[in-house]
């Protein structure tokens, strides 16, 4: 058996010990109106991500932890003052510092919005003019999509994190930065230590 055929199975493994213990690569910030259908959504993302709900934290506290910001069951007037910068909530607060610091958030409008208005094809003016509001928002560096949707717009880090419990080859072969920084219950395989070598990558526990 070479070193290949015993990094795949090494990688099944620990794949199948990670799904087990729902180890998470995502932490992502919810944001929410409390609705059932929002508490449905959101048990169908700690399926896939670590999910915090917010708790009124200031931007600050929250941009250095989570890997995006997710704003759910956004309704009209939610889209049509925070396309003006017009602050009425603390989540419409929240909105606009993000914002301003040119941090992307993912906003989910509700189905009613969604139906009537961002897939509407229709000429009607009223409905052009809520389609201008949702076009600024995206100008302003808002991704606006559908929830199911929502998955593809999590892009992956640049860097490898704490957060990765296996490093294989092909994660060192796309690692870009000099250093790699990486905690002591990270399992790295034979190969990605020689890939890492090779392309004069350190390797640093902490």
């Amino acid at each position: 058996m070479d070193y290949t055929q015993l990094e795949t199975i090494v990688s099944q493994i620990v794949k199948r010990i990670v799904e087990n213990h729902r180890i998470y690569e995502k932490n992502i910030l919810v944001v929410h109106p409390n609705t059932s259908s929002a508490i449905k959504k959101i048990e169908r993302l700690k399926i896939l991500f670590h999910v915090d709900e917010w708790q009124g934290e200031v931007v600050d506290e929250l941009i250095n932890y989570y890997d995006f910001i997710l704003f759910l069951e956004v309704d009209q007037q939610f889209i049509v003052n925070s396309a003006q910068g017009i602050i009425y909530s603390p989540e419409t607060k929240l909105l606009s510092q993000l914002i301003l610091r040119e941090i992307t958030p993912v906003l989910v409008p509700n189905d009613e919005f969604l139906t009537l208005v961002i897939q509407s094809s229709s000429n009607n003016p009223y409905i052009k003019m809520l389609q201008g509001y949702v076009k600024n928002l995206q100008q302003y560096g808002c991704t606006i999509c559908e929830f199911t949707n929502v998955k593809n717009f999590i892009h992956p880090k640049q860097v490898i994190s704490e957060k990765n419990k296996l490093i294989t080859e092909s994660t060192i072969k796309e690692y870009q930065n000099s250093v790699l920084s990486i905690s002591n219950n990270t399992i790295i395989t034979p190969l990605a230590i020689d890939a890492a070598k090779q392309k004069g990558i350190t390797i640093k526990y902490e």
